[in-house]
């Protein structure tokens, strides 16, 4: 009598090839075609695997996981440990590029295990690479130089010199996140000399781009400039997309620490342009980080916040992105397990029921076979529906993961939000403090024009041409810090603009004054330096001083002649030279008849942390060398 589940069985393997098929049809074509093809062999279905797992990395990172996955189950059931090992390695290869660094040294780990049991020291010494790379991105920057130093070990027996430099270089970056910077500039002086001589290669031009990175880092950007130069000529024809973005990059930090800003900017604008090419979240943020730090050289407040903004907003799309896949991967991989499993179990369970229909087929009892199929399809759908309830309950936990994890970052939103209005209470008041300094400053200039203008009505009073003498130098001096003043409140809160302007209105002012600007010329030079306010003022004192005592002394009567005022860099500081071609200093009674003037300047030249000069000759000369440091000026005492 034939069996009661004869012919059951083929039903409920139908049953289960239908189902897989449905599972099978969410993927692609392609990958049905060499999944469950049956003219496809296993070696051909697990490469058409990582091919899709490739092209749907850039569109769908779950599904091309789910694919790479898949292919390693294909690759465990042949048995073969070269085809599980590059199953593993592109799977560690799609995680770092979805942002699962954490699964990408597991991955790695496990892909270095099958090396070892293959004995391979070539896929050895790559896989060690990837996992120092892999702790690098962990922050695990010891265990990133410990296994480097594994891979160059492995790589030197081989005597492969790009191999030996690939681990080299990468051992050098390792090195550098872990602090230890003189012993990668060593390996990177090591590699230079090995090159030198030789043509121009990719690898010398990273070389001198990771030297050039790790001088950057040691706040040594003047030395780190000629490597970052050399580098740049090393690039031509041999540099990818990537690595010119990455010069630009360097390019930008290295002139920022220099404050360079405008060289920096140009850097900036060039590595936007590589962008196009090369676009990924990581190229995005260091432009930006690169745009912020640019806004906060220039003191652009408001576009430093705004980039911060979106740094910020960046790293919580990211972080909440990399949720989400996690999510999506883990249901993948369910997914297609179950779907391998199945259609490994079809693929069994068909051979078998062959056998058993053409056995069942002689025996003619058509009404059993019914009945018995009736009760598999009954307890098939009973088995369906635990696996549906038990899938729900899986599900629902998952989402509340997901749900608590979305409150924590609505939690963490509501935070930046709250220190966002922070920030703009605390810029709101420093503008409000720019208003006061710039109210401070007018009140002072319309103060100074009121005791001038008291002092011209007394002046007016007085017989005496020695006073009225003395009222007028004192009114230039009045005149001057008026001026200073005036100055520094249309200047407040912006670029004070050039200095040269100032000091041609200052010295135009000062001849005015004494009816002179008919017969004397003044030629300024000025680099385009930026001073504080506190030492603004006594300089311009200290050139009031010198302009009247020249107009007095040096072009007597209706004598004619030219004033020269050079203001320029002097080692950490500055110095001004005040020339005219009058006659000069000779024997004139300077110490005794112009003795409150130069001691006047002589104590303004004090107060600016200053040394004063006078040189004799066919005209005078006075050199005053200072300091510009915006720092607390010594006492006029």
């Amino acid at each position: 009598m034939p069996s009661p589940f004869a012919w059951g069985r083929p039903l409920f393997a139908l049953l289960l090839l239908l189902a897989a098929l449905r599972a099978e049809a969410s993927i692609s074509p392609d990958s049905l075609h060499y999944a469950l093809g049956s003219e496809a062999t296993v070696e051909e279905r697990m490469d058409a695997l990582l091919v899709l797992a490739e092209r749907d990395m850039a569109t769908d990172p779950a599904i091309a996981l789910g694919h790479a996955r898949r292919a390693l189950s294909i690759a465990e059931e042949m048995g073969e440990a070269k085809d599980e090992h590059r199953a593993w390695l592109a799977i560690g290869a799609m995680e770092e590029r979805a942002g699962l660094h954490a699964e990408h040294v597991q991955s790695v780990l496990r892909a270095l295990e099958l090396a070892q049991a293959m004995g391979s020291a070539a896929a050895m010494a790559e896989d060690l690479r990837q996992l120092s790379r892999a702790y690098l991105l962990n922050g695990r920057t010891d265990k990133a130089v410990s296994e480097a130093q594994k891979a160059l070990t492995l790589e030197i027996p081989q005597k492969d010199p790009a191999r030996i430099i690939a681990s080299e270089l990468l051992l050098m970056d390792a090195l550098r996140a872990d602090g230890r910077s003189d012993e990668a500039l060593r390996i990177g002086r090591q590699i230079l000399v090995r090159t030198e001589g030789q043509p121009p290669s990719r690898n010398e031009m990273l070389t001198h781009l990771l030297m050039a990175r790790i001088l950057l880092e040691r706040s040594q950007p003047h030395d780190a400039l000629p490597l970052l130069i050399k580098a740049e000529r090393t690039a031509t024809g041999v540099a990818t997309p990537q690595d010119h973005f990455d010069l630009q990059a360097t390019r930008a930090r290295i002139h920022l620490a220099m404050g360079r800003t405008s060289e920096a900017r140009t850097a900036c604008e060039q590595a936007a342009e590589q962008l196009q090419q090369t676009y990924s979240w990581s190229n995005a943020s260091t432009l930006k980080d690169l745009q912020y730090r640019m806004a906060l050289a220039q003191q652009d407040w408001k576009a430093a916040l705004g980039h911060l903004q979106w740094i910020e907003h960046q790293q919580d799309s990211l972080q909440r992105s990399q949720v989400a896949l996690k999510v999506a991967a883990l249901q993948e991989e369910y997914r297609s397990q179950r779907a391998e499993q199945d259609n490994a179990q079809l693929r069994d369970q068909n051979e078998q029921q062959q056998h058993l229909l053409d056995r069942e087929k002689r025996r003619g009892l058509l009404v059993m076979t019914l009945a018995v199929a009736l009760l598999l399809l009954t307890v098939a759908l009973l088995i369906m529906s635990r696996i549906l309830l038990r899938n729900t309950r899986r599900l629902k936990l998952k989402n509340e993961v997901v749900n608590r994890q979305r409150a924590e970052i609505e939690a963490k939103n509501l935070e930046l939000e709250r220190q966002n209005l922070r920030l703009k209470e605390s810029l709101v008041s420093e503008e409000e403090k720019e208003i006061v300094i710039k109210e401070i400053h007018h009140r002072v200039k319309n103060n100074l024009q009121v005791v001038d203008s008291l002092l011209s009505l007394r002046a007016d009073q007085m017989t005496d041409p020695q006073v009225k003498r003395l009222f007028d130098e004192a009114r230039g001096r009045i005149r001057s810090m008026a001026q200073v003043h005036e100055h520094i409140y249309r200047t407040v809160g912006r670029e004070t603009g050039p200095l040269k302007a100032y000091l041609e209105k200052l010295s135009r002012t000062i001849l005015a004054t004494h009816g002179a600007h008919d017969r004397i010329s003044v030629q300024v030079s000025a680099e385009p330096v930026q001073l504080p306010d506190d030492s603004l003022l006594p300089l311009s004192l200290v050139i009031n001083e010198l302009l009247t005592n020249a107009v007095k002394y040096a072009f007597r009567g209706d004598a004619v002649g030219q004033v020269n005022i050079i203001l320029r860099s002097a080692g950490n500081g500055y110095e001004l030279l005040f020339s005219d071609d009058g006659g000069g200093m000779g024997q004139e009674p300077i110490l005794t008849e112009r003795s409150f003037g130069l001691e006047l300047v002589r104590v303004l030249a004090h107060q600016l942390n200053g040394e004063l000069h006078i040189l004799k000759g066919s005209g005078t000369t006075f050199s005053l060398t200072f300091q510009g440091e915006e720092r607390l000026l010594r006492s006029a005492s």
